[in-house]
């Protein structure tokens, strides 16, 4: 069964668009194509915080200097 012409423009749909549904709770569903569920993803893994690389080699530098004074 196609979707309304209506849904597919909303959803700026194309063909070979790939959809998804998502279950929410009982008796409701949300259709979502998987380019807006991977910007949704995206922002979710999105971290602000600091670098754990950078905090890894500072620590690793303060050790080497901690040994070097030993």
């Amino acid at each position: 069964m196609p979707l309304p012409a209506e849904l597919r423009q909303h959803l700026q749909l194309t063909t070979g668009s790939r959809l998804i549904i998502r279950v929410q709770d009982a008796g409701h569903a949300e259709l979502v194509t998987s380019a807006a569920l991977a910007a949704e993803l995206r922002g979710l893994l999105k971290d602000d915080g600091p670098s754990l690389s950078d905090e890894l080699t500072t620590e690793r530098h303060e050790e080497a200097r901690r040994e070097n004074l030993e």
